[in-house]
């Protein structure tokens, strides 16, 4: 009964508005790609959150909440251009704790969710090493959506190995909405 909550909330609160094949129309915890991270956070709070570049480009950074108050994600993530005083998210991921086999069950479920709602998305769906730990047995199970814009819906489960279990990575469902600039960026400057 736990795991059907579960997918029911995830599924539920990744959802927020009708069919439709625009990104900045669905929200993750009320967020969107597009929006000001200062309608949600004071500036203070953007500045201090710790920042995650990418090992081959700092023209993004990565910055994250935990959240003690939802019940559909244990934190949240934002890519946001480097030195923006706009602070405009271009990247959104919510992401959750659990085991990468009960992910990949609701991965699926969430999948075709957003199959329904992407009706004119390429879907794609693969598994792959994880690009944070290649030495080692880490891996993610994919499924994207590429809107015919160039925004993309994605979501993942990932498999970390012992390695990086010890060094506190946890095995976690992520949801993301990404616009086009983002994703262009993460394909051929992020890692390369």
């Amino acid at each position: 009964m736990k795991r059907l909550l579960l997918i029911l909330i995830l599924t539920l609160g990744f959802q927020s508005l009708t069919n439709a094949d625009d990104i900045s129309d669905f929200e993750i915890e009320g967020m969107s790609v597009g929006d000001s991270l200062l309608d949600f956070y004071n500036e203070d709070e953007i500045l201090k959150a710790n920042k995650d570049f990418a090992p081959k480009s700092k023209k993004f950074h990565r910055i994250n909440f935990v959240l003690n108050d939802s019940d559909n994600y244990d934190a949240i993530a934002f890519y946001i251009k480097t030195n923006d005083k706009s602070y405009i998210v271009y990247s959104l991921e919510g992401f959750k704790f659990v085991k990468y086999v009960s992910c990949k069950k609701i991965q699926k479920k969430i999948a075709n969710e957003l199959k329904a709602f992407f009706s004119n998305a390429e879907e794609h769906n693969y598994e792959t090493k994880h690009n944070l730990d290649l030495e080692s047995d880490s891996i993610f199970y994919s499924f994207d959506f590429n809107l015919k814009d160039g925004n993309t819906a994605r979501v993942i489960c990932t498999n970390w190995s012992k390695k990086m279990e010890d060094k506190d990575y946890n095995d976690s469902l992520s949801v993301y909405l990404y616009n086009l600039e983002f994703s262009n960026w993460l394909k051929n400057e992020a890692y390369k």
